[in-house]
């Protein structure tokens, strides 16, 4: 393992701070990005700074709720796959949001008004 001085750990500390990824780092340091994990988690840096992407969560929910489907909810709000939709909708749970549960192939039927 690579010994860095004080030095450069806080200046990995302070670049990781201002964005910097790992692999940016790494390539700085003439080290592999996990031995740059590392030293940030022996400091008490987390590896995924940021990694929750900021997302309306009004609107998911209004969608969600009405019934559009998973795979459009995904492409509107530039999802990567409906494995983000379910965490992310699990997540809003937890913080008290209320999404309707779906069964997994159920269709929604709209009344049309006559």
């Amino acid at each position: 393992m690579i010994d860095f001085t004080q030095s450069q750990i806080a200046e990995i500390v302070s670049l990781r701070k201002a964005g910097e990824t790992h692999r940016q780092l790494a390539d700085k340091f003439y080290c592999s990005a996990p031995t740059i994990g590392r030293v940030l988690r022996a400091n008490g840096i987390s590896g995924r700074q940021g990694a929750w992407r900021a997302y309306p969560a009004a609107m998911i929910q209004h969608d969600y709720n009405a019934g559009v489907a998973s795979s459009t909810i995904i492409r509107k709000y530039r999802m990567k796959n409906r494995h983000a939709l379910k965490n992310l909708i699990h997540h809003y749970r937890q913080q008290g949001w209320f999404f309707r549960a779906r069964r997994k192939g159920a269709v929604e039927h709209v009344r049309s008004a006559m």
